[in-house]
């Protein structure tokens, strides 16, 4: 039987803050949670509370000197990575997070943005009609999204801390948490009503308030003025920037995108003061062709559009 995830373990993950260059990140990534990179997920729990954010043992990134309860961050550099992967099972095959639509259209956008010389139209082509970007694409995911680079440098951050393979899925590594998928750990991070007298395990309103101010602290002390999110515009992850910055929903501007759709595309910006820069928030629709967009073609125009209109001027 897989071990379950014990107090002391979850709490380290209630601290993680993400993957990047922290002090020198120029777009920050808001996802919805932890994912598992195609392995297990104790694997993942293991690795977050044995490695991340260490040095030889020792708490090295963290933003309060080496206490990691306010906040430790993975570098995610390429030379930690074998490292890193020692604390996975190598025998369970690696997601290949290229092929990630989330990651590609991350990279697209950067690509875009540190090649503005170049037609930008090459960056959001359909792969099958373009094999030479496609390669450039799929190169950038693996070795430069959400690392130490030249260039944009990109620095991704989850709301949910728990690792899951996706957001329907709850196993027997969580089971000491709740046998229950309609638990109130889920609850309480999609901000929904939650039995407030069940301590059993964590008290989870507590803990979605101390993750909001780890991630307040976190967003802040990245010098980034930009945050993209992909999917859920209208979701947790509005309320959970809403929490973190005070914002209204009158201060979400719809983006003016100029596409032929059928379909809901929710898009926002806004800005939140923060005490040293405003922050440039955009929530996007997820890329899913076929699902959100109508097709390829759609969703590569809508974010080519979103990059030239409201990226570009940004960097300039």
């Amino acid at each position: 039987m897989t071990k379950p995830i014990t107090k002391e373990e979850y709490k380290k993950l209630l601290s993680f803050v993400g993957y990047g260059n922290l002090h020198e990140a120029n777009i920050i990534v808001f996802g919805n949670e932890e994912g598992t990179g195609g392995r297990g997920v104790r694997e993942n729990i293991n690795v977050r509370n044995l490695f991340y954010g260490t040095e030889n043992g020792e708490y090295e990134y963290c933003l309060d000197n080496q206490n990691w309860e306010n906040g430790f961050w993975e570098p995610n550099t390429l030379d930690r990575q074998s490292t890193r992967d020692s604390y996975l099972n190598p025998d369970n095959p690696t997601l290949n997070k290229s092929n990630s639509p989330f990651n590609q259209t991350v990279a697209r956008i950067c690509l875009a943005s540190e090649n503005s010389d170049k037609d930008i139209d090459y960056w959001f082509q359909k792969f099958d009609d373009n094999q030479d970007a496609k390669k450039i694409i799929k190169d950038y995911v693996r070795n430069s999204l959400y690392r130490t680079k030249s260039g944009i440098q990109t620095y991704l951050v989850d709301w949910g801390p728990l690792p899951r393979p996706n957001q329907d899925w709850w196993g027997e590594e969580y089971f000491s948490i709740s046998e229950n998928k309609n638990n109130n750990y889920i609850k309480a991070f999609d901000f929904k009503n939650i039995d407030t007298s069940d301590h059993s395990f964590s008290d989870f309103a507590s803990d979605v308030e101390h993750r909001l101010d780890l991630l307040r602290n976190t967003i802040t002390n990245i010098p980034s003025n930009i945050l993209i999110c992909l999917g859920g515009a209208n979701g947790f992850k509005k309320t959970a920037l809403q929490r973190m910055f005070s914002l209204k929903d009158s201060q979400f501007t719809p983006l003016e995108i100029e596409i032929e759709s059928e379909k809901n595309l929710s898009s926002y910006h806004s800005i939140a003061t923060l005490p040293n820069k405003e922050l440039h928030i955009f929530m996007l629709p997820f890329p899913a062709a076929g699902k959100v967009f109508e097709n390829g073609n759609v969703m590569m125009s809508f974010y080519k559009q979103f990059t030239q209109k409201y990226l570009f001027p940004l960097f300039n």
